[in-house]
């Protein structure tokens, strides 16, 4: 298991058990984008590329996986929303964002970086 990796399965962790306490769902948000962020950083890491910033990230996103990409944009959005606008986050946005998270680990399962 990598740093990353490691991370990742704790955020995932963080945010299923804020989920299941029925409260902070921008927390839920966020974390699980930091959790999607860092399985990316991973496959990018056997690449040798260490992203330095989002959109760089979200350009190797996309030209790995671009059915995954929306998924992956949506969930960072939120994730900005929550921290930077101040947006109230309910259980339907946890629930998206559990949504995404579940298309991005699907995506980069059946096509992992070589």
């Amino acid at each position: 298991m990598t740093q990353h990796t490691a991370k990742a399965e704790h955020n995932e962790l963080v945010a299923s058990q804020l989920a299941a306490g029925k409260s902070a769902y921008d927390w839920v948000v966020i974390a699980l984008f930091y959790a999607a962020l860092h399985l990316v950083d991973d496959q990018a890491s056997r690449k040798n590329l260490h992203h330095t910033g989002h959109k760089v990230r979200a350009r190797f996103v996309f030209e790995e996986w671009p059915d995954m990409q929306p998924a992956y944009v949506a969930l960072h959005q939120s994730s900005e929303q929550a921290r930077y606008e101040c947006g109230l986050m309910g259980p339907g946005d946890a629930t998206k964002a559990q949504q995404s998270m579940r298309k991005i680990v699907e995506a980069i399962k059946a096509k992992p970086v070589a």
